[in-house]
């Protein structure tokens, strides 16, 4: 029904749910340097300073556009399909669904957050990723191949990737120092630092698919 009252939207992402009905991110704005840096600091003046650069947005209650959606479910136009092509078969996983919907605002199509439709999501079923983040264990390389992917995609090249790899790191020092003078709680991924340079040479190149 929201397609067809919006002929102009090619993608849109239904309201995703835990199976006790509590509202899942599925919104979010696009992964830049600025967001790189925010959310390595995790640091309230700077989080406040750069809050615009957040990826992740609020779950609300009345449908909106997004600058991207979460793939975990989406209804992607037919007329859309064609236009934009399919998936970037380069991302073996993650990153992949913002960069679809970059190349979909670009061709004039809309993205659509239509929280009238509900799906539950059972979240880290395809994935150890999300759980790998919040124990603070090492993520997958997949994970930082993709983003490597992105930035360079989307930011120029090699130097994307460079610019958003030291804005982690800047953002990093932040945090790092609050953790040793005792007043915040470490936050990132086991070898973060060292993972982010995961394919930055190279960053176009096939993906490594990991051994089933």
């Amino acid at each position: 029904a929201a397609a067809a009252a919006h002929p102009e939207v090619g993608l849109l992402g239904p309201r995703l749910e835990d199976p006790d009905g509590t509202a899942q991110e599925s919104c979010f704005r696009y992964a830049t340097p600025w967001s790189e840096l925010t959310a390595a600091a995790a640091t309230g003046p700077i989080s406040r300073l750069l809050s615009r650069y957040q990826v992740a947005m609020p779950a609300e209650a009345e449908p909106h556009d997004a600058p991207w959606i979460s793939f975990a479910c989406v209804l992607i136009r037919g007329r859309a399909l064609a236009e934009i092509g399919p998936l970037d078969e380069g991302f073996f996983m993650y990153f992949e669904d913002m960069d679809y919907c970059r190349r979909a605002w670009e061709k004039g199509w809309r993205v659509r957050y239509e929280p009238s439709a509900h799906v539950v999501h059972l979240r880290g079923g395809s994935s150890p990723v999300k759980q790998a983040f919040a124990q603070r264990r090492r993520v997958p390389r997949y994970f930082f191949a993709a983003r490597s992917r992105y930035f360079a995609k989307h930011y120029g090249g090699v130097a994307g990737v460079l610019l958003a790899n030291c804005a982690w790191l800047a953002g990093r020092a932040v945090s790092l120092a609050r953790e040793l003078l005792g007043s915040k709680r470490p936050h990132t991924a086991e070898r973060h630092a060292r993972d982010l340079w995961t394919g930055w040479r190279r960053p176009l190149a096939p993906p490594e698919r990991p051994a089933s």
